[in-house]
């Protein structure tokens, strides 16, 4: 078989012969002696930062255009640091590969001193930062640029909770580090990021090393410890460029000092667009207050940041804040990760919440007798009052089995085996069966959705409607066979025999054609 270093006489993509380069595979490494035999021609050159640059590339074989990452300054005295550094960028986007807004790597090489990422796609419409430049260059936005604004808020929020869920801080989010393509914004550039899967918590202290200061959160600019919120932070100073833009509610002069110096005058403008603007806006300016809160433990986490912004969308707003493949996920993937409590004066109870946790009364949480109403449940939520970074993290911990990756559930606290709050939610469940027999938001349909065999016993114990059917009209059983989860489909089957139920009536034969 022919290996990629064996073809050294290729038809290039415009059919001249190509002598001496090797074919770059997806997925793979190459640890190469002589860079000449990399098939990349230079198109134009897309930036340079203080340890890297970066370039269009063309592949004269494949004919395909990538962004190149090249580290720059690589000396015998700092070779083990860049390449640390390298590795860690590598590793960290391959992590976050299957979300749809943040770069990804095609391969990746190293040439004697110098490491390179070849990185796709190449952004059609520059980085976030000259299209904002470009913005204010003209007196009134078109639509397709209001919606590349509107989706700033919506699918960065989605992409940063989706890092934050993969225990990845970014560190340095700012408009150049984002792209523009296709009209939809693209995380780039974790070369600064921190993985803390193996720490357990995402909090870290000590001098932050290289950051940007205009975009930091006043902790980094104090040495001070720093967690996941300050991610939002820089987030929230994005967002609220993109907010000036859109309403011209701030001079452009507030470019020109680091946020976090002008916090008290921007949070005065931000309340007074809250009061006295139209819906949309006062709605962005109270997300972007919150997110530019001074202390972290005031500011909402990514994943709240994201549900306010789906939901009200969804119900109030007519905004595209997301595209419509967030759209589709976000709810799947937020269920773990809402943790939040009833109010700071309560000593920071925790309580699982998921997307739809407005519609349910948590009652009894276990070991306090504390009740927690629906109300109070979405004060909460919308008070941007949220448990630290660690604590989430901890719980996501101990709410996945260990080496094994599953779809974030919305189920968290019945996860923990709370089964008085289990019981809790079946006795609520009846109550709104009782009234909207199609509801999808019931604890047996979700916990065979998403292959919580113990739960799905619990429930069914305890009285739960096997026949129960969700908004489209999918059943528990069509849910659990959807989704692979043959324990439960098992467990179902047997229940279905046992309480005489004809399977054909309730589940349109799927008995018989998974069994």
């Amino acid at each position: 078989m022919t290996s990629e270093f064996d073809d050294w006489a290729l038809l290039g993509a415009d059919g001249y012969e190509v002598v001496n380069k090797i074919r770059i595979q997806e997925g793979k490494h190459y640890d190469i002696v002589e860079k000449e035999v990399l098939p990349y021609r230079l198109v134009k050159n897309l930036g340079i930062g203080a340890s890297a640059s970066v370039e269009m590339v063309e592949d004269v074989i494949s004919g395909f255009v990538y962004a190149r990452k090249v580290f720059r300054n690589v000396t015998t005295r700092n070779l083990e640091q860049v390449k640390k550094g390298f590795l860690n960028e590598v590793q960290i986007i391959q992590r976050l590969a299957s979300h749809h807004h943040i770069i990804r790597v095609f391969a990746t090489y190293t040439a004697g001193r110098e490491f390179g990422l070849i990185l796709q796609p190449v952004a059609d419409g520059g980085d976030l930062a000259t299209f904002l430049a470009a913005c204010w260059d003209v007196d009134e936005l078109d639509q397709p640029s209001r919606g590349i604004l509107y989706s700033c808020f919506g699918c960065l929020s989605d992409g940063l909770s989706f890092m934050h869920q993969r225990t990845i801080r970014h560190k340095d989010i700012k408009p150049h580090n984002i792209l523009i393509h296709r009209g939809s914004p693209i995380y780039t550039d974790f070369g600064l990021s921190y993985d803390f899967s193996l720490s357990g918590h995402s909090t870290t202290g000590g001098h932050p090393g290289m950051f940007t200061r205009r975009y930091c959160s006043p902790e980094v600019a104090d040495f001070g410890p720093r967690n996941s919120k300050s991610d939002v932070f820089s987030l929230g100073c994005v967002l609220l460029e993109a907010f000036m833009v859109l309403y011209r509610s701030l001079p452009p002069e507030v470019l020109n000092e680091a946020y976090y110096k002008q916090l008290e005058s921007l949070q005065a403008v931000l309340v007074e667009s809250t009061c006295n603007s139209e819906k949309d806006q006062s709605f962005m300016a109270n997300i972007i207050s919150k997110m530019l809160a001074h202390h972290p433990e005031d500011r909402p986490s990514a994943d709240i940041v994201a549900y306010q912004l789906q939901t009200t969308s969804r119900f109030e707003l007519d905004v595209p804040f997301f595209c419509k493949l967030c759209t589709s996920n976000l709810q799947k993937r937020l269920g773990c990760s809402m943790i939040v409590t009833k109010n700071q004066q309560d000593g920071g109870q925790e309580v699982g919440l998921d997307t739809v946790a407005h519609l349910w009364q948590m009652k009894h949480v276990k070991g306090t007798g504390t009740i927690y109403d629906s109300p109070t449940f979405t004060e909460s939520l919308h008070s941007g009052r949220v448990l630290n970074e660690d604590s989430a993290f901890d719980m996501r911990q101990r709410l996945e089995p260990p080496g094994q990756r599953v779809r974030q559930a919305p189920m968290p606290v019945s996860m923990n085996m709370y089964t008085d709050i289990v019981e809790s939610q079946q006795a609520d469940y009846r109550e709104q069966h009782a009234r909207n027999k199609e509801d999808n938001d019931n604890p047996l349909v979700e916990a065979s959705e998403y292959g919580h065999e113990k739960i799905v016993q619990i429930l069914l114990d305890k009285g739960a409607d096997i026949k129960a059917q969700g908004v489209d009209y999918a059943n528990v059983l069509e849910f659990a066979i959807s989704h692979g989860h043959q324990a439960i489909v098992k467990m179902l089957q047997d229940r279905v025999v046992e309480a005489n139920c004809p399977g054909d009536e309730y589940y349109g034969g799927n008995l018989c054609a998974v069994f």
